[in-house]
């Protein structure tokens, strides 16, 4: 997902509407108000001002997820070789760097998840 502007979102250039019921109970269309469009635009603002915060915690949170399917495979009876296990702590070690390792969120890529058949399926959250 890129990074959004003002450009993105229609509020800062188009008075929004909005469906209400006039005295005789009918439903109509009226624009916002001059305080409800300030307020449509601010929330607006926030998203686009929170980008990075709120894509960071996406991160973090889908990466934990990540770690958190993978812990049982890590366990003292488990069926990985030697080289898989090599592989699997090699990957979760290069999750647990994300975020930390990039500035720009959209910067960011997920490694897949080195064996397969452990059915960890890895998408970017951002994307």
């Amino acid at each position: 997902m890129a990074r959004p502007t003002q450009n993105d979102f229609e509020v800062f250039t188009v008075r929004p509407k909005k469906a209400v019921r006039n005295s005789e109970g009918v439903r109509v269309v009226e624009d916002y108000t001059d305080a409800e469009w300030d307020e449509a635009k601010a929330g607006a603002q926030e998203i686009i001002d929170n980008y990075d915060v709120n894509s960071f915690a996406t991160i973090r949170e889908y990466r934990n997820k990540l770690l958190s399917d993978s812990d049982w495979a890590l366990v003292s009876d488990t069926t990985l070789t030697a080289s898989e296990l090599v592989d699997l702590k090699a990957w979760r070690t290069s999750l647990r760097d994300l975020p930390a390792s990039q500035e720009d969120p959209d910067d960011i890529v997920f490694p897949a998840c080195p064996i397969d058949y452990l059915g960890i399926e890895v998408f970017q959250p951002l994307a």
